[in-house]
């Protein structure tokens, strides 16, 4: 009974400051940065299209452009819940925090005479399966523990060490990664690990076929020795 007051009391705050700043005609801000992740890194992208719509309405109420630094702020917006939607040609669109449809979308509270920041979205580039595609499979796990690593970042690359395709780690580590027939080598990376490679043979893989078992364990940053520098050249 007590807690049950207590949300009841919680609502009902909250609502009063949602009509209190309404009526006193107070607006806020959002802000956040807008990035294309690649590898390990985040570029920035810039001339991103940020719009925000109201809550129960699809109109787009205000819009702004990334800056150079990839930031983004949209002001005088009155006390309500928005949805954040950024383009950018090349790369489609995505809703805040980073899905394609409305519905997964996370509401965005702005609160009158405060500035929302820190709503961030962040692209991935889209990789194009290869004709006559082979596979290479395998898990990227933690080298201390085992443990599968999720959302690590797996690519092969030619003679050359260029990476020519690339994926993402499944929640238990393991990925597939289709390539057009050759050889490669694969290397994966995650935030908070060293990156690393695979260290058998380079991976060979005809047409239609399936090269499984290349799997590669990350060492955590903190276990390298002091003073040392660690990194992938490409």
């Amino acid at each position: 009974m007590r807690f049950t007051k207590f949300v009841v009391l919680s609502i009902l705050t909250f609502a009063t400051v949602l009509l209190f700043t309404a009526v006193s005609g107070a607006v806020g801000s959002i802000s956040g940065q807008v990035k294309l992740e690649h590898e390990v890194a985040l570029l920035p992208v810039v001339g991103a299209r940020v719009a925000v719509a109201l809550e129960g309405d699809s109109n787009v109420v205000a819009t702004a452009l990334t800056d150079s630094g990839s930031h983004y702020q949209i002001d005088n917006l009155p006390t309500s819940q928005y949805r954040v939607l950024v383009c950018k040609q090349d790369l489609g669109c995505l809703f805040y925090p980073g899905v394609h449809h409305p519905d997964s979308a996370k509401w965005v509270v702005v609160m009158g005479d405060t500035a929302t920041s820190g709503i961030d979205i962040t692209f991935r580039p889209f990789v194009p399966p290869p004709p006559n595609p082979a596979l290479i499979t395998g898990r990227i796990t933690d080298a201390q523990t085992g443990e599968g690593i999720a959302d690590a970042w797996v690519g092969a690359s030619g003679e050359w060490l260029t990476i020519i395709f690339e994926t993402r780690t499944r929640p238990d580590g393991r990925y597939e990664l289709p390539v057009a027939a050759g050889g490669y080598f694969v290397r994966a990376a995650a935030r908070g690990y060293l990156p690393g490679e695979y260290l058998g043979n380079p991976v060979r893989d005809e047409a239609y076929d399936t090269a499984s078992n290349v799997d590669i364990a990350l060492r955590t940053a903190n276990s390298l020795p002091f003073g040392a520098i660690h990194g992938l050249i490409y």
